[in-house]
């Protein structure tokens, strides 16, 4: 997938491209009624500190075979401290500028005595070995040490660069609440081969953002997104009184000479026909 040509602001989504072999949802050709005004980043909430989210890689569940921590959840801190915690439990901890990473994480023959700790400026030298260990999805998270930004801001920046929504399929929530969506295609900035661009589906309770699709456009069709790529993120409100773990004393400093692997499989339940279905809303 190319990268992303936007504001960091707009999407860690760069940083995230390289993980994602998914599918999604298809594209609505319902138009916005005549004489509304185009959407615009202030129709949306200002972005959060503070939140949680849920993530997903969609596509076949091959993939779930084959690649570690497909999905995993989430919460950002007021203080930029966040964690992610991974289908098994397993947690990864950002605190100041150290990634702390729960020795679950990794295959237990190799007799980790804590949490493997990694430096900001070790980030970039680390992901060669944590991508084929954690999962490509779970990495791109750990790229710049940096907190994950918010669907409010993801979909702020989208808008910023003048792409026009267009409405699309709303969802209905557990309480049976309708929530509306929309899905715009980022233009041709001219710095890379556009004949494929990111194409971000969204859906609004109010001005909040509260589920992002983000896939690749059909070659040729930047309106169009590709079934086979893309990945799904709901955002819930963070509880006041959650708080993350304090710093673990027992660690272990990450080391390039450090031969990390991920935990063993006993087998894997397949089911074989198209992408996953879209989770249901929150």
């Amino acid at each position: 997938m190319a990268s992303v040509a936007v504001p960091r602001r707009c999407l860690q989504v760069a940083a995230l491209a390289a993980a994602i072999t998914m599918s999604g949802l298809a594209c609505s050709n319902r138009s916005e009624p005549q004489g509304s005004p185009p959407p615009s980043p202030t129709d949306v909430a200002p972005p959060q500190a503070r939140f949680a989210f849920s993530y997903r890689a969609l596509g076949t569940s091959v993939l779930d075979c084959v690649i570690p921590n497909r999905r995993f959840t989430g919460q950002v801190h007021d203080d930029e401290t966040f964690v992610l915690i991974a289908d098994n439990g397993a947690e990864v901890l950002h605190r100041g500028a150290t990634t702390y990473l729960d020795s679950a994480l990794f295959d237990d023959r190799l007799g980790l005595d804590g949490w493997v700790t990694i430096q900001d400026d070790q980030l970039s030298e680390a992901m060669s070995s944590l991508q084929p260990t954690i999962g490509a999805d779970l990495a791109s998270f750990l790229r710049s040490g940096a907190p994950p930004v918010d669907g409010n801001a993801t979909v702020r920046a989208a808008l910023e660069t003048g792409a026009v929504p267009m409405p699309i399929e709303p969802f209905t929530r557990r309480d049976g609440s309708v929530v509306s969506g929309r899905q715009v295609a980022l233009p041709d900035d001219g710095t890379a081969d556009r004949s494929v661009v990111p194409v971000i589906s969204y859906w609004l309770d109010d001005a909040e953002v509260v589920r992002v699709v983000i896939q690749d456009s059909r070659p040729g069709a930047p309106g169009e997104p590709d079934p086979d790529t893309g990945w799904l993120i709901d955002y819930q409100i963070l509880s006041e009184v959650a708080m993350a773990q304090p710093a673990p004393d027992e660690t272990v400093a990450w080391r390039a000479a450090l031969d990390l692997a991920a935990p063993r499989r006993e087998g894997c339940d397949l089911e074989i026909g198209p992408g996953d279905e879209t989770p249901p809303a929150p």
